[in-house]
């Protein structure tokens, strides 16, 4: 049976770890997949881009003209904000360089101000995170197949039938590419 390593909420999504040396090495095709040196990386980062944020909020030299003068003039220097910060975090975004603490960073601005909060992984596990009515309608159920050890000689470990699986029915959701020869790499 495959165990959790850790408390995995209900809905969250489960990974399985090919290592680091599988997404170096494949970068030509899959990019760049950030490890987790990139991530604390990223999360220094983002204490940078807090502090940035935090100075243009307080910074009492940007004022916004209310046309109709109703008093709203600090409402709309906070919609003003919000999309000077928004266009900032789209602008490093969208830089030229690219890295994998780069690719590490939450993809809209929306999630950089909560990994601002609570830090990158949790948002990105928040953003994984579906309702349970959701995967009802979306998901797929492995409860059919479990891991064991092959009974193929020196094949490692296998998935196998909990129950009768009827022809045509789905194993699993996970994109696989059939091989008929190890010489075809």
């Amino acid at each position: 049976l495959a165990y959790a390593e850790e408390d995995i909420r209900a809905g969250g999504e489960l990974f399985v770890s090919y290592g680091a040396a599988y997404f170096t090495t494949r970068e030509d095709y899959m990019g760049l997949i950030p490890q987790e040196k990139d991530f604390e990386l990223g999360e220094e980062f983002m204490e940078r881009v807090d502090l940035l944020f935090e100075s243009l909020s307080t910074d009492n030299d940007i004022t916004v003209e209310d046309e109709d003068d109703n008093g709203h003039d600090e409402e709309q220097r906070t919609l003003y904000l919000q999309q000077v910060q928004s266009d900032i975090w789209n602008m490093i975004l969208h830089s030229p360089y690219k890295s994998r603490p780069l690719a590490a960073l939450p993809k809209t601005y929306e999630a950089a101000i909560r990994a601002v909060d609570v830090g990158i992984t949790q948002t990105e596990e928040e953003l994984a995170t579906h309702s349970i009515e959701y995967l009802e309608e979306h998901g797929k159920c492995l409860d059919h197949i479990q891991p064991k050890n092959s009974t193929i000689k020196h094949a490692g470990r296998g998935a196998f039938a909990t129950r009768l699986l009827p022809k045509g029915t789905v194993l699993s959701a996970a994109p696989l590419l059939h091989l008929p020869s190890h010489h075809t790499l």
